[in-house]
């Protein structure tokens, strides 16, 4: 006699198989992870090599394309704290805005390169044993090209919030955390991933 096959056995089995290789795409990515920022750590606390050495084959593409996303990445994450905080004081502090908003609109016409003699030479000369110095320096410099329009963005959109939102806010008594979680962040949300993509896209370039 045939075996019985049992309702679902298949759709278990291969259910298990689809977990399994889930697992193991997942476990590959961690390690990855782990050994990228490894490698990270050990070439940015290296002795300052006074001639760069720059590998053309292919095989390095990977580690220099690690080292610019992970630049970049720091960058932007400061970039974003940096944003919420100055945009969010300069748009309910009237006092703050008259001061704040003109800094920004001075700095964001200054060009990057400007910055970048003197904050080279600054890095390099508080960590001159280390190849950190010039890590946090092109950091800083990235910083630069993302972090002012992304301000920008977030002022613009906490001073647009219909007032009728704010007086809700205001009826339900809402603290300002709530405030800012619930109705401020999310009102933001759409300019600032916008200006966020083209933050990055100029911190790459």
């Amino acid at each position: 006699m045939d075996k019985m096959r049992v309702p679902g056995s298949e759709e278990s089995s291969f259910s298990k198989k689809s977990s399994l290789s889930t697992d193991l795409i997942v476990a590959v990515a961690v390690l990855a992870l782990f050994y990228g920022f490894l490698s990270l750590a050990r070439y940015w606390t290296a002795p300052v090599n006074p001639e760069a050495k720059i590998d053309l084959s292919i095989s390095a593409l990977p580690r220099y394309a690690l080292f610019s996303v992970a630049r970049i990445a720091i960058a932007y994450i400061l970039s974003l704290v940096v944003s919420l905080i100055y945009g969010y004081i300069a748009a309910r502090n009237a006092t703050a805005e008259r001061l704040m908003i003109p800094l920004l609109d001075t700095l964001q016409s200054i060009p990057v390169l400007c910055f970048l003699p003197g904050v080279m030479l600054a890095m390099a000369a508080l960590f001159p044993s280390s190849q950190f110095g010039l890590e946090l320096g092109a950091i800083l410099l990235l910083f630069t090209g993302q972090a002012w329009n992304m301000v920008f963005s977030v002022y613009t959109s906490l001073k647009s919030i219909p007032r009728e939102l704010l007086e809700a806010a205001r009826l339900y008594r809402l603290s300002w955390w709530q405030r800012f979680i619930q109705l401020e962040l999310p009102h933001t949300a759409i300019g600032l991933i916008w200006n966020s993509m083209m933050s990055v896209a100029s911190a790459w370039f």
